[in-house]
């Protein structure tokens, strides 16, 4: 059962179709319409100016771009606008045109989690990181962020936000076996010790709560201290 199958429950609409340069000249595909489009587009989303990066990027896919990159250009700016619901929808054309890769399941986690979608959220954050655990493997990664797409996520940053869904299903020691692998992986990352306290906190472990989020304060997590008073105020 291919990945695409596990989390929307169906195939492609239409057979994969790989972008691909081979039908043109690089020079053709330079000098092209859509090739100044999507720059125009990049540029904008670069200078934080979303709405003429969602205008010029739907400007390209209206044109009838088959390009994934395209569309993946415009879920994440979609996303970043909280139009979390149509960046899925671009997401999943996104890999039904033979694009994307772990990252992209991963930021279509995250939509589903913002929506408040979190068993869906669990399904693609489980392809996400056995997608990235193959790519680890072979030594592979990519860089972090290619043209404002996401291309690398660190296994840390997934396995916390999983748990993050986990603990909003009341999956209590779910929760905590992801963030435990997340801390062992990383340390300094301190998003992970956030969730484990409030998920002890649920527990009534309050000191031991409070010792988790005391550690994320140390490592620089702004909200810990909030978290903290609020604790203790109940």
């Amino acid at each position: 059962m291919s990945d695409y199958y596990k989390l929307f429950g169906e195939y492609p609409e239409v057979p994969k179709q790989e972008f691909s340069l081979s039908d043109k000249s690089i020079n053709e595909w330079l000098n092209s319409k859509e090739f100044e489009q999507q720059q125009i587009a990049l540029q904008a989303y670069q200078n934080g100016d979303l709405l003429s990066a969602l205008k010029f990027a739907s400007g390209i896919i209206g044109m009838g771009s088959r390009n994934p990159f395209i569309f993946e250009l415009r879920a994440t700016i979609k996303q970043d606008m909280n139009e979390d619901v149509s960046a899925v929808e671009d997401f999943k054309e996104t890999l039904s045109l033979g694009g994307g890769g772990f990252s992209t399941y991963n930021q279509i986690a995250i939509s589903f989690m913002k929506s408040n979608f979190f068993e869906l959220a669990l399904v693609a954050f489980d392809i996400a990181i056995e997608g990235y655990d193959r790519l680890a493997l072979l030594d592979h990664k990519l860089p972090g962020i290619v043209d404002g797409v996401v291309r690398w996520v660190e296994k840390e940053r997934m396995l916390t936000n999983r748990a993050n869904s986990r603990l909003s299903l009341n999956d209590f020691q779910g929760c905590m076996n992801d963030c435990q692998e997340a801390i062992a992986i990383n340390p300094s990352y301190s998003f992970s010790y956030v969730i484990m306290g409030l998920t002890v906190n649920k527990l009534g472990r309050i000191e031991e709560a409070i010792s988790f989020l005391r550690e994320a304060e140390k490592r620089g997590n702004k909200n810990a201290p909030n978290i903290i008073q609020s604790i203790l105020d109940n």
